[in-house]
């Protein structure tokens, strides 16, 4: 009787280390696959994304200088509007 238990633990315990490793070589194909997409992405990435970057980035230094520009206008147009409307330093209700 014990060497029939035996021999039904040790089939069981063999057929879940053979289960287990089957489950593992599944899961290193399926990391492999995932990996491989992932990298395609990074790829796409850094040919598509990164230069779109580089590119408004180079625009917002060179657009800068004139931005800032345009405000110093726009609040001193708005400075001389209120002087000749006799607001300059009051408030003003706006109804819109």
């Amino acid at each position: 009787m014990n060497d029939t238990v035996l021999t039904v633990f040790v089939v069981v315990t063999a057929l879940a280390v053979v289960m287990q490793a089957g489950i593992l070589v599944g899961m290193f194909f399926a990391m492999r696959k995932t990996s491989a997409k992932v990298e395609s992405l990074a790829e796409e990435v850094k040919t598509k994304v990164l230069p779109a970057a580089e590119l408004a980035q180079s625009m917002m230094i060179e657009l800068r200088p004139k931005i800032v520009t345009l405000v110093v206008q726009c609040q001193r147009f708005n400075d001389r509007v209120a002087y000749s409307n006799g607001t300059r330093g009051r408030h003003v209700d706006r109804h819109y």
